[in-house]
């Protein structure tokens, strides 16, 4: 194949071998992809970036059938500093890229993705770091095979509009008759419910206009924690530093 050009962010990043570095990248154009940058670590005049974890970067590289790509070249777009100088942005930024990174596959392209990522880095210095990560949970959530059900009991299909179980487990809401069928789920206000739903469905920058009490928001975030967790069978390590601050 010809050789392609794209802009991706740096999901995670390590030394390979004594002279270069491989990066797994989510771009705009196919997704997520690895990319091997040979001589990198001789600081060859072609990579002008320090490929950091959640930098945006410009990549020229040729297409290979496996996961890895040979990368020619390397130009730094944005390494988003004012997320850096602050631990809380630092641990949300780098938690973002780690969930991207357990929950898509290779080659799998989603331009809403990408954009996702880049509104919410955008936005982080001007609103609060919770409603940036429960906002970026549901919504990837929702863009992906792991969406929740939130609008429907998983068991009897009926609406749930007011108070209602959120089933990790299962994967989203039973109504107050079917909670049985899961005995851990957590009763939900219609709030909480009412929430979830305006997160998941409201376009930028409306979806930003909301603003939960912290008791809600705490139990959101805490029901997304659990879901995220359970489904992908691990507790992502960066999500533990990011709980200092959150």
């Amino acid at each position: 194949m010809a050789v392609q050009k794209d802009i991706g962010f740096i999901l995670r990043s390590f030394n390979f071998r004594e002279t270069s570095k491989i990066a797994y990248i989510y771009t705009r154009q196919r997704g997520k992809i690895g990319g091997l940058f040979k001589g990198f670590r001789l600081k060859r005049q072609h990579f002008s970036t320090p490929l950091d974890i959640f930098s945006l970067n410009e990549f020229v590289y040729y297409p290979s059938r496996s996961n890895l790509h040979l990368v020619s070249a390397a130009e730094l777009i944005d390494n988003y500093s004012y997320l850096r100088d602050i631990p809380s942005r630092f641990y949300l930024a780098s938690y973002m890229m780690e969930l991207v990174d357990k929950i898509m596959p290779f080659h799998y392209p989603q331009e809403e993705i990408f954009g996702l990522i880049k509104v919410i880095f955008d936005n982080f210095s001007t609103y609060s770091l919770a409603n940036s990560l429960a906002i970026f949970q549901i919504k990837i959530l929702n863009l992906t095979g792991f969406r929740p059900s939130l609008t429907t009991c998983l068991r009897c299909s009926h609406a749930v509009e007011k108070e209602g179980y959120f089933s990790f487990r299962l994967g989203g809401m039973l109504c107050l008759k079917c909670f049985s069928a899961d005995p851990q789920a957590d009763k939900v206000s219609a709030d909480i419910i009412a929430s979830l739903r305006y997160m998941r469905d409201k376009d930028f920058p409306q979806v930003y206009n909301l603003k939960p009490s912290p008791s809600t928001m705490n139990s959101i975030l805490k029901m997304l924690d659990a879901f995220i967790s359970y489904h992908l069978q691990a507790r992502l390590r960066s999500k533990i530093f990011l709980e200092v601050f959150v």
